[in-house]
């Protein structure tokens, strides 16, 4: 497994490389970070098309304004995936305004303690529940969990305190078990 020091010094690497007008810099970049970056995307977005479209646009805006990031202000990383974030919200927001929100799942009926026992929870029912979690409690939960940031990087990213961090991944935990409750 890339460590994340590891992984910030290869970004670096290749950014350098692109920058320098050596296509394969960029290459490096979308296979380091894009399948990361897919995960967050399609977990936030609920839609592998939307997710593939953003993340596109991720590396578009990373081509544009390649000679703008600041390792004095950040790391590659943490800019990319910033990048990423608000390509999601911007999708989030757009979607919205089309259509409205999705109300949340039901609550689940009152499971039979033997079934409930037996029962696991598929992929596909917490993707369900993540589309009820409010998009504020959201980010945070999916930049720890898909992208591995420490509260420390998401609290950075997201411009809030550590302690609102963890309170928003710990709320939105809550929730999903809420939703996903047997």
């Amino acid at each position: 497994m890339e460590t994340p020091d590891r992984l910030e010094q290869e970004a670096q690497e290749a950014l350098r490389q692109f920058r320098q007008g050596h296509p394969q810099g960029l290459r490096r970049l979308v296979d380091l970070l894009g399948p990361r970056i897919l995960g967050f995307l399609h977990r936030l977005l609920g839609q592998a098309a939307d997710a593939e479209d953003a993340l596109q646009e991720t590396f578009a805006t990373v081509v544009a304004k390649a000679g703008q990031q600041n390792a004095e202000v950040g790391t590659v990383t943490g800019w990319i995936y910033r990048i990423a974030r608000n390509h999601g919200l911007q999708m989030l927001r757009r979607r919205q305004s089309e259509t409205r929100r999705a109300p949340p799942p039901p609550p689940p009926a009152a499971p039979d303690p033997a079934a409930a026992a037996d029962r696991q929870v598929s992929l596909e029912e917490i993707d369900r529940a993540l589309l009820a979690v409010p998009v504020e409690l959201k980010v945070p939960f999916l930049m720890r969990e898909c992208l591995d940031l420490t509260y420390a990087q998401i609290a950075h990213l997201t411009e809030r305190s550590v302690n609102q961090v963890a309170a928003d991944i710990y709320r939105a935990r809550q929730l999903l078990r809420e939703y996903v409750r047997p």
